[in-house]
């Protein structure tokens, strides 16, 4: 694989993650303890991860603009009730995308990824602000987002028991790290 000019094999792009997941479960053990301690604040339970019901998946989505040739790249990083990966769905294409746009495409993406599986029972976690608020908006959107952001509604709608809600950054970085160490080629891939 290549990206921003440096050739990386598939044995790198595994150590480089594993280093990232295990940077990941140590931020988030801590971010556990910091949740426990008396007088945390309730915000900071969004930062950590939360157990889910038996049955339930998770998938964290993050988008990122790049150099050319490739455009965009966008991930998914889907985990089960447990925390423990299932599966990391990501892509990439290539032209001039604004964050937004960037955004709601690898949305779009892993969303329509989740439906074709006939995967239900999911919460999507994002660190999109404006596109969280206009999914959960019912007024429509009169931009060049709102195809977008329209096709995001109709597949969360068609997933069965599907949510999207916002997630802090910090709490989204090993979805990020993946997308900009796996997303080199053009397409989808899982």
């Amino acid at each position: 694989m290549r990206w921003d000019g440096v050739s990386s094999s598939a044995c790198m792009i595994v150590n480089r993650t594993g280093i990232i997941l295990a940077k990941y479960r140590l931020a988030n053990e801590a971010a556990k303890a910091a949740v426990a301690a008396p007088g945390a604040a309730p915000e900071a339970a969004l930062r950590c991860w939360i157990k889910l019901s038996i049955g339930t998946l998770k998938c964290n989505v993050d988008a990122s603009i790049c150099s050319d040739p490739i455009g965009m790249e966008y991930g998914g990083v889907i985990r089960d009730e447990n925390g423990q990966f299932v599966v990391v769905v990501q892509g990439a294409f290539a032209g001039h995308f604004s964050p937004l746009i960037a955004e709601a495409v690898g949305l779009r993406e892993v969303l329509t990824w989740i439906k074709d599986q006939g995967t239900h029972l999911v919460t999507i976690e994002f660190d999109g602000n404006l596109l969280i608020d206009a999914l959960n908006s019912d007024d429509d959107i009169m931009s060049s987002v709102c195809i977008f952001v329209n096709d995001c509604k109709a597949l969360v709608r068609a997933i069965y028991h599907c949510s999207v809600s916002f997630i802090y950054r910090l709490a989204n970085s090993i979805t990020h790290s993946i997308v900009r160490v796996a997303g080199s080629e053009l397409g989808r891939t899982v």
